[in-house]
């Protein structure tokens, strides 16, 4: 099994790592457990993906979703166009796009087999 730390998904979406006041015990290297985009799924330790749909009002906003998800145990968020303030022992990754950094973490993986 690959194991992806923060700071090489960070790199491969060209993102923008923000550790929380009090940063994940890993630091850079602090391994992603569970990747999902599914706000209702979130869980203690993922990842959260937000991804914007134009069905979405404005209490769903990429923040909104990240505070959502911190709120739901999240460890991280990926989002676009915004600094989301980690929890404490978290992270955010800021990219321009979040959609096209999920099609750009796939590659990524494809390449790494």
């Amino acid at each position: 099994m690959n194991h992806l730390c923060i700071g090489e998904l960070a790199a491969a979406i060209g993102g923008q790592l923000n550790l929380g006041s009090m940063p994940p015990m890993g630091g850079v290297w602090e391994p992603i457990r569970r990747i999902t985009s599914h706000l209702e799924e979130v869980g203690p330790g993922d990842l959260f993906w937000a991804i914007d749909s134009d069905e979405w009002d404005d209490s769903r906003s990429g923040v909104a979703q990240a505070q959502q998800a911190f709120f739901q145990g999240a460890q991280g968020v990926v989002a676009d166009g915004v600094n989301v303030e980690p929890w404490a022992g978290g992270y955010s990754i800021r990219v321009e796009d979040a959609f096209e950094s999920l099609e750009r973490f796939a590659a990524w993986s494809r390449d790494q087999f």
